[in-house]
């Protein structure tokens, strides 16, 4: 059985935009509703990797969704399933400081503060956790019935899910990644589930 965690492909809004900590509510929410970018593309080994999975599975999110869309061409996948459980966590909005900065420099600060603690309207680090466990087990599910499945997810998200597999005794020969496109397989030959 194989599990392969891919990250999505590069979204149309750039993290660069510079935001005040008022409008970062709204730059997430349009990261969030971005698409991929046309020049974003999988590499040809994860092309190949994917070309046996039997299922896709993505996110709600439109950037999990379109990237699935390009690696589907090169599937056989005969189903797909796209669920909330697999999101990106969700990075503090309201976070009080009183000047401008880039989207993605506000994010990383974000994800700094959330780590030590601070929720500022998202869900929490437990709470994170607790879903990335759910979803490792609904991946174990589909694996046990597929035999091998993808999912293009989120970073962070994918980096909670890849633990979670370990625990349940999934073995991976490689380190998770946070690059766009960047992709981790794990294998389990005998069902702990």
């Amino acid at each position: 059985m194989k599990i392969i965690l891919v990250r999505h492909g590069k979204p149309t809004y750039d993290l660069r935009t510079k935001v005040s900590p008022k409008a970062l509510t709204k730059a997430l929410k349009t990261y969030d509703l971005a698409g991929i970018d046309e020049n974003s593309h999988p590499s040809k080994e994860l092309c190949q990797l994917i070309q046996n999975s039997s299922m896709i599975c993505t996110s709600d999110l439109r950037r999990s969704i379109e990237s699935a869309e390009r690696l589907s061409k090169q599937t056989s996948a005969s189903s797909s399933f796209s669920s909330p459980l697999f999101r990106e966590v969700p990075v503090p909005h309201s976070i009080p400081y009183p000047f401008t900065l880039r989207a993605i420099s506000w994010a990383t600060i974000g994800r700094l503060i959330w780590y030590f603690g601070y929720i500022g309207g998202v869900e929490s680090r437990s709470q994170a956790h607790e879903r990335a466990n759910q979803a490792a087990q609904q991946l174990i599910q589909h694996a046990n019935a597929a035999g091998s499945v993808a999912l293009i997810g989120h970073g962070i998200m994918n980096m909670f899910i890849a633990k979670n597999l370990v625990r349940h005794g999934w073995h991976s020969s490689k380190k998770i990644t946070r690059s766009h496109w960047s992709w981790i397989e794990f294998h389990n030959e005998i069902s702990k589930e």
